[in-house]
């Protein structure tokens, strides 16, 4: 797939009297994972929401070429699959029906439903807590479930288990899905969002994590001063320059050979 899965065409992005994202042109193609950085209040999270079609449909964004609104919420749900900062569980469901509820779209018996929570489950380290009341885990338990759950929405339906699923043209919406998580599944969480991309599937992931995040992604956004100040690759864009004008401190880069630089101040 050449075209982009998502395109975002000079956007601007308010709240209130204050613009928050000035002229945002940016692409996400499939295959790909662009992390989204930035200090507190700049507009991350604000501009997933407008990603997702939820905020506002009439920002110049298009999903495989269809503006956001000449989608239907199904077919939207079934292309594009949100994980939020702090997703709200107010009722003891155990963790197989939440992660079900990622095949709720989808018209398929529930043996293959059931097989494919088992598959992902796996996949995010999670099988030790199916069967578990979601309000009895931690804070990282839940936040890998929900991922988790997210990835359900968007295998194609009747995908066999026992064949690899082809993601090109789905697009996984990540709001700090490792900030609640230890560092073994840090680490596990990005390594599986990198197996993911190579199936095709776009990621957008907001994190302040840059550390983290930076050996995993094709490229990043930097956003500050009501702009995105910096496009590219973590290589082009992770400068002192750069970094000290977004974060309004002082940065200082630790070369590593083969990897972006480490962040330090």
């Amino acid at each position: 797939m050449t075209d982009p899965v998502l395109a975002i065409h000079n956007a601007s992005i308010t709240r209130g009297n204050r613009t928050l994202i000035h002229n945002l042109t940016g692409k996400l193609r499939a295959g790909e994972m662009t992390a989204v950085v930035g200090e507190n209040g700049c507009g991350k999270s604000t501009l997933l929401l407008h990603l997702t079609g939820i905020r506002n449909t009439a920002l110049p964004v298009s999903l495989l070429n269809r503006p956001l609104s000449a989608w239907s919420p199904a077919d939207m749900a079934k292309q594009r699959a949100v994980m939020q900062q702090h997703p709200n569980t107010p009722f003891a469901y155990s963790t197989d029906e939440i992660l079900l509820l990622g095949r709720s779209l989808y018209k398929e018996p529930l043996a293959l439903r059931t097989a494919w929570v088992a598959r992902v489950a796996q996949w995010f380290d999670l099988t030790h807590l199916l069967g578990r009341d979601i309000q009895t885990l931690s804070g990282g338990e839940r936040q890998r479930i929900f991922l988790a759950k997210a990835v359900l929405q968007l295998i194609p339906e009747h995908q066999p288990v026992n064949v690899t699923p082809d993601l090109r043209g789905k697009l996984l919406l990540l709001d700090e899905p490792t900030s609640a998580l230890d560092l073994r599944h840090q680490r596990g969480v990005m390594e599986q969002l990198n197996a993911l991309t190579s199936l095709g599937l776009a990621v957008l992931c907001i994190s302040h994590d840059i550390n983290l995040v930076s050996p995993y992604c094709q490229q990043m956004w930097v956003l500050g001063e009501g702009a995105c100040i910096a496009q590219g690759s973590p290589r082009n864009v992770l400068t002192e320059s750069v970094l000290t004008r977004c974060y309004r401190t002082p940065i200082e880069l630790i070369t590593r050979p083969g990897k972006p630089p480490l962040v330090t101040h």
